[in-house]
């Protein structure tokens, strides 16, 4: 199969904005393909492991040079990795906002099946069955999603009602911490001395409010381990293997 039949058929009957980052990145997109790794970031370490492997075709989730669009801007970091696509000569895809406009969000989908916890899920809002806490919870995703550290800012001990999803890097959540429906938030990547300082305040005034944080790779790598798993179910003729870039900090 062709790289761009391939992308074609994974990418059907879900609609993108108008300026989606979803695109053709680097290689030929008549290129026959046969082994597909799929990766959150591609880093020079994911790309190295590629090689090895014998990949034909890249599905990325993030951009490959570090730009909203994937355009390419000329520094040493970029120079290298596009030296080493081209030399391995494989067709790199961005698959950014499918994922995400996908019904239900394969990301969110990817996240909530991993973690395994009973209870209702509306594609944004998650309602526990079992009664637990911030700390219970954040100690059940370090065990389920094999994460080092959730941070968790606000609230810590108070009974959770309501968890709101905000994967990866949303941008400013303020608004929304502040309407009195949302009690904790699961998120990414965060502001500190807005969104935190915000809810630490909240906390410190008997309001409950809390922020999980995750790091942007760990909450939502789980959505394209997902992608991974549906597309060797769809094409068994096709190896697909998902690729780890992991967590952008290292602990002590």
């Amino acid at each position: 199969m062709r790289a761009n039949t391939l992308w074609k058929e994974v990418t059907a009957n879900v609609s993108v904005p108008e300026n989606s980052c979803d695109r053709l990145i680097v290689g030929n997109p008549e290129k026959e393909v046969h082994r597909i790794g799929i990766t959150m970031f591609p880093t020079v370490h994911v790309l190295r492991e590629l090689q090895e492997w014998g990949a034909d075709m890249l599905i990325a989730h993030e951009p490959t040079f570090n730009h909203p669009l994937d355009a390419y801007e000329p520094n040493p970091v970029t120079e290298a990795k596009k030296k080493m696509t081209d030399n391995s000569g494989i067709v790199i895809y961005r698959y950014h906002d499918h994922a995400h406009c996908a019904t239900p969000d394969l990301i969110y989908e990817g996240f909530v099946d991993a973690l395994r916890i009973d209870g209702a899920f509306d594609g944004r809002n998650w309602y526990p069955n079992k009664s637990m806490t911030a700390v219970e919870l954040a100690t059940t995703i370090e065990e389920r999603l094999s994460i080092p550290h959730v941070r968790i800012c606000g609230t810590r001990n108070a009974e959770i009602r309501k968890v709101t999803l905000c994967l990866g890097g949303p941008g400013s959540i303020i608004r929304l911490l502040k309407r009195d429906d949302v009690e904790t938030v699961i998120i990414g990547e965060v502001c500190e001395w807005h969104e935190c300082e915000y809810v630490r305040d909240c906390s410190e005034l008997g309001i409950q409010k809390t922020i999980l944080t995750l790091g942007h790779h760990m909450s939502e790598r789980e959505g394209m381990k997902l992608l991974a798993t549906h597309l060797s179910q769809q094409y068994p003729e096709l190896r697909f293997e998902y690729f780890e870039s992991g967590d952008v900090y290292s602990y002590t």
